[in-house]
């Protein structure tokens, strides 16, 4: 499930759970092939490789493990906004003397 962060006029973002990454896995394959390939895949491939990202991302995710998904117009101002909040997170884990 995604839980929505922030609504914008233009963009929204979410943070996904687990039960969010088989789909969010199938989305970004699908998209791979629609901008990288001349060719479709089959069916079996398409859904190999969907298993393939599936599980990485699976074996990646745990409670401090965030998938941010943004929806909308203008990403750049976006990326420069989810770079901060990494970042943040970063330094919160960092202890220093």
């Amino acid at each position: 499930m995604e839980k929505i962060i922030n609504v914008m006029p233009k963009y929204e973002i979410s943070i996904a759970n687990q039960e969010c990454l088989e789909e969010l896995s199938r989305f970004v394959v699908e998209e791979n092939y629609k901008h990288h390939s001349t060719n479709p895949p089959s069916k079996e491939k398409l859904e190999s490789d969907v298993m393939t990202i599936y599980n990485e991302e699976k074996a990646l995710y745990s409670d401090t493990f965030n998938i941010y998904i943004v929806i909308g117009a203008n990403i750049i101002p976006i990326i420069i906004f989810l770079l901060s909040e990494i970042l943040f997170m970063i330094l919160r884990t960092i202890s220093f003397p």
